[in-house]
């Protein structure tokens, strides 16, 4: 019994954590504006122009809507998909600059008075990383959760056929996602490190 409960407030409070990330990262992107966001968009240089648009335009919406929907316990296993697939793309999308050797401005939580404290570092890596655990998590329990709207929808839900082996595919992306930064970034700091052996001693 005791087991349970830890499960179930484990549950709610991974919900109320990541919701509320999302809504929090939704609204600061709304508040910094849209042109705003669309520059810290490009400047990743990996989509450009209507498609740019549309992310700046509809990203942060997507962010508050999912945020809301997991904090209400709606849809939540299919809305644990979306958002793990959000923080896997921002991550990947973060990771392709450290890649390149031009770290950039995140955009994670809208404008920020500290220029540094916006760079995208390898904490954002890891952050997201454990929120997609617990997105793991949220989407293995399925509609089965308390303190959610699908307990009360559950007759009207049962059409959303909810399968055992979606928490595994999302965990096979979150290893590929976690090694490939391990892998990289032990790379990046032996290639810093070689530089600095190899560089010449001033006298």
């Amino acid at each position: 019994m005791a087991e349970f409960w830890l499960i179930t407030v484990g549950l709610i409070l991974s919900r109320l954590l990541v919701g509320g990330m999302l809504i929090l990262a939704g609204v600061l992107k709304l508040k910094a504006g849209a042109r705003w966001f669309l520059q810290q968009i490009l400047a990743y240089k990996l989509v450009k122009g209507r498609a740019a648009w549309l992310l700046a335009r509809g990203l942060p919406w997507a962010e508050i809507v999912c945020g809301v929907l997991l904090i209400v316990g709606l849809l939540t296993p299919l809305v644990a998909v979306f958002s793990f697939a959000l923080m896997w793309g921002f991550t990947v999308a973060v990771v392709s600059t450290f890649l390149r050797g031009k770290p950039v401005d995140c955009g994670c939580f809208g404008r920020k008075t500290n220029p540094l404290a916006q760079k995208a570092r390898w904490t954002v890596a890891y952050r997201n990383l454990a929120l997609m655990g617990l997105l793991i998590t949220i989407n293995s329990y399925g509609f089965a959760q308390k303190l959610a709207v699908d307990v009360w929808l559950n007759g009207w839900l049962r059409q959303f056929s909810h399968h055992s082996i979606m928490p595994a595919r999302l965990a096979v992306l979150w290893l590929i996602l976690l090694l490939s930064i391990s892998i990289l970034k032990w790379r990046i700091q032996n290639k810093h490190r070689v530089k600095a052996v190899s560089a010449p001693q001033s006298p």
